[in-house]
């Protein structure tokens, strides 16, 4: 109910098909909230030109898929290394603001509640997220640098293929051992 509070547009993915009833987003934003439920092409999604900002539990992918677009994160992570990657996103690349989430679920006792996050402080973040220009500023400069990455002759792209050469580069020597082997062996056979 912060998202419908907070006056922005949103696309609200809930994951699990089966989860249970939802608040009255149609009734609390009528005509600005769209909740699909199930699996949703989050890659298009968030490089999409309407998105001002991304609401994730900050799991690895979402992270780096957010940055990689350009786009802010509002973060609010729920356990395990979702904090640290929280506090890579918000302090240090400055591309993020925390929701506010002060503990997560421990490993096993999800049962016994989730991080909360009040209503009020939802719909204020997201606002805040939405009006902040040097934080939209600091995404997209991200998100330039890791488009020219994997650009031919970027930084990532040509870590990739110095793997790559690694990766292949002891199956050549193995083969060209074989060879050698079979050069000898056919010598010997001849001689």
């Amino acid at each position: 109910m912060g998202l419908a509070d907070s006056g922005a547009n949103f696309v609200w993915v809930v994951g699990d098909k089966d989860a249970p009833q939802l608040p009255d987003i149609d009734g609390a934003a009528p005509g600005r909230g769209l909740v699909v439920r199930g699996w949703a092409p989050q890659v298009a999604v968030l490089r999409h030109a309407a998105v001002g900002a991304f609401v994730t539990h900050c799991g690895w992918g979402g992270v780096t898929e957010a940055a990689a677009a350009g786009v802010p994160v509002l973060a609010w992570p729920v356990f395990a290394e979702q904090f640290y990657n929280e506090a890579l996103v918000v302090g240090l690349a400055g591309t993020g603001v925390s929701m506010g989430a002060e503990r997560g679920y421990v490993w096993g006792g999800e049962a016994l509640g989730g991080v909360v996050v009040g209503r009020a402080a939802v719909a204020e973040r997201v606002r805040s997220a939405m009006a902040d220009e040097e934080l939209r500023g600091r995404a997209g400069r991200v998100g330039e640098r890791a488009r020219r990455a994997v650009e031919a002759g970027g930084s990532s792209y040509e870590a990739v293929g110095a793997l790559l050469e690694d990766v292949l580069r002891p199956q050549r020597q193995v083969q060209d051992l074989d060879a050698v082997r079979e050069t000898r062996r056919d010598a010997e056979i001849f001689n």
